[in-house]
């Protein structure tokens, strides 16, 4: 079926270039409600990533991600975590 879903989210942004980063910090969390003719859901979800510079000249980064959501509500099986 056919569903409207907004998706707010609220950033926190400290890296030092947001294409190739090598230091600093992003998080982000989002909600999307959506509602359809058969009922609606929630979908919520988070990651944080983390960067680093390693070595003694700093030319390598460290990268560290992890992410995490859930579903409220009956979730169609398209829109579903995996």
């Amino acid at each position: 079926g056919a569903y409207l879903t907004v998706n707010p989210q609220i950033q926190y942004d400290t890296r030092d270039n947001a294409f190739d980063p090598t230091k600093g910090t992003y998080a982000r969390v989002t909600a999307s409600p959506s509602i359809g003719l058969n009922g609606g859901f929630v979908k919520l979800g988070a990651s944080k990533s983390i960067y680093k510079p390693v070595g003694k000249k700093g030319n390598a980064t460290f990268a560290f991600n992890v992410q995490g959501g859930t579903g409220f509500g009956g979730v169609p099986q398209f829109s579903q975590y995996r």
